[in-house]
């Protein structure tokens, strides 16, 4: 988790020096291939989180552990094997179609060519890094994982900026650095992976005994993750045929920028999520409706505040971090919709993470379903009408419908018709504050110039954006307040 929020950190430091060095339409690529990257996700998700599980619980039963081997080895082979196949169809279906559908005005279709088939090689051999990390955090190996992550991570940003600056400022080097730091970082979680995997002994074959296994758990994983990938990346895609490479760049500003809140969100979703599932073991349906509620007004307390405050100074705050007036202005309306799309999207991570503790795969599958087939026809028409910020739209719209469908269906597993009033009663009281807190202050603030005074006195609407948040939810404030004593408690007594 903590090599997780140090990598998109960094990511949000090195976006505007890569704007610079490299150029919005070469940013654009980049924006491309962290698209691909996720929707390869697809095949990582799906088989490592089932290889995580069945690790663990392989691993709980000492008689079974000569068994991981076998079972590594037998994933890694097919992984392996899909990666490549797809990369190989990929690059013939490039050289098949050619790169017309790629609207550029200052770079080559040769330089275009030679970029995507180097980014099809970095997402080759970059995909399986995720499998090795999965291994790892299965053996509880964690700690091993994130180390090799965050360094390798580290050398590859401040690397590429390094190439850029230094040698080239040709997109085509900063792919050759990312395959480079790929390559030694698949081979570094490779021999930990298997390091780590001869400590439980047996022989390590192929076996279809080890893969059938786990078939049924990954096949649900699958459609669950492909849909989700689909309706989160889709913009980004259906962007690349549509509008022009410098626009992608414009876009890809603005949702690196929004998607930093998830440094806010995940850690909230991944503590619960434990938590939920021990309670839907135990068939405490009382005690887990209360903590997916506490859960969800943290996450609002905590999202929703910077939010709307990058919503409201989006080309303040955009001018500040790429230093380039004419970038801000361009990448600050999408910017505005898609930090309230990706605030909303974070908001449903409680109720979302309690339909998988119940083990409610199908409900999941028949809303992501049901959202695909509405909105990708909504967001080509938005797109084809309004550019980037109709994407950004289509965004917030799916977002909302998202969120909306989760509350209600947690409502109804559980049965307690009187959920969505909290739900929705909270989440309006945190927007309303919020919204009032950051228009006051936009008031007063006015046209200030740009600069470090700036970004100071933001600061302090988001500080008083999260206090105004904590004060309107009662049970937040409460819990908090228990947690704040009893850790003086033990201060006191230590």
């Amino acid at each position: 988790m903590i090599s997780g929020t140090w990598l998109a950190a960094m990511s949000l430091f090195l976006a505007p020096i890569y704007v610079h060095l490299l150029g919005i339409e070469n940013y654009g690529l980049i924006g491309l291939y962290v698209a691909a990257l996720a929707m390869g996700g697809i095949l990582d998700v799906a088989l490592s989180a089932t290889v995580t599980r069945e690790l663990a619980w392989i691993l709980a039963r000492t008689e079974e552990r000569s068994k991981i081997g076998s079972l590594l080895f037998s994933v890694e082979v097919v992984y392996w094997l899909s990666v490549l196949v797809l990369a190989f169809l990929l690059l013939v279906a490039l050289n098949l179609f050619g790169v017309e559908w790629v609207h550029t005005s200052t770079l080559s279709d040769q330089q275009i060519r030679e970029a995507l088939s180097l980014m099809l090689l970095s997402l080759a051999i970059q995909l399986p890094s995720g499998l090795y990390t999965a291994s790892l955090v299965g053996m509880h190996k964690q700690t091993h994982s994130s180390v090799i992550m965050a360094c390798l991570g580290t050398l590859r940003g401040v690397g590429a900026v390094l190439v850029a600056w230094g040698m080239s400022d040709d997109i085509r080097a900063f792919f050759l650095w990312y395959i480079a730091v790929g390559l030694l970082q698949v081979a570094w979680l490779r021999w930990q992976t298997w390091s780590c995997a001869r400590e439980f002994g047996g022989y390590a074959h192929f076996s279809l005994q080890s893969l059938s296994s786990i078939k049924n758990t990954a096949g649900a994983m699958l459609l669950i993750t492909a849909m989700g990938m689909m309706l989160s990346q889709m913009d980004k895609i259906a962007l690349s045929f549509m509008v022009s490479l410098k626009s992608l760049g414009y876009y890809t500003l603005a949702w690196g920028l929004a998607s930093g809140l998830s440094i806010l969100a995940t850690p909230v979703a991944q503590g619960f999520s434990a938590r939920f599932s021990a309670l839907a073991s135990d068939s405490n349906e009382t005690e887990l409706a209360n903590q997916v509620f506490s859960a969800s007004q943290l996450m609002y307390a905590l999202v929703i505040p910077p939010a709307i405050t990058i919503s409201l100074f989006a080309e303040e705050i955009m001018s500040v971090w790429v230093r380039n007036p004419s970038v801000a202005s361009a990448s600050a309306p999408s910017l505005s919709l898609l930090a309230l799309g990706t605030a909303m999207v974070s908001s449903i991570y409680p109720p979302l993470n309690a339909l998988y503790a119940k083990k409610q795969f199908k409900s999941v599958l028949a809303v992501q379903l049901v959202c695909l087939v509405v909105f990708f026809p909504l967001l080509l028409f938005l797109i084809g009408t309004n550019g980037i910020l109709g994407a950004a739209w289509s965004w917030l719209i799916y977002s909302v419908v998202l969120y909306l469908s989760y509350v209600l269906l947690v409502t109804k597993l559980h049965g307690n018709m009187g959920m969505p009033t909290r739900f929705f009663k909270s989440f309006v009281l945190v927007v309303v504050t919020s919204i009032a807190v950051s228009w006051f202050a936009k008031k007063i603030i006015g046209d200030a110039s740009y600069g470090p005074l700036l970004i100071g006195m933001i600061g302090m609407v988001l500080v008083a954006g999260w206090l105004s948040a904590v004060l309107v939810c009662p049970e937040l404030r409460i819990r908090l307040g228990l947690m704040i004593n009893s850790y003086r408690f033990r201060a006191r007594n230590f």
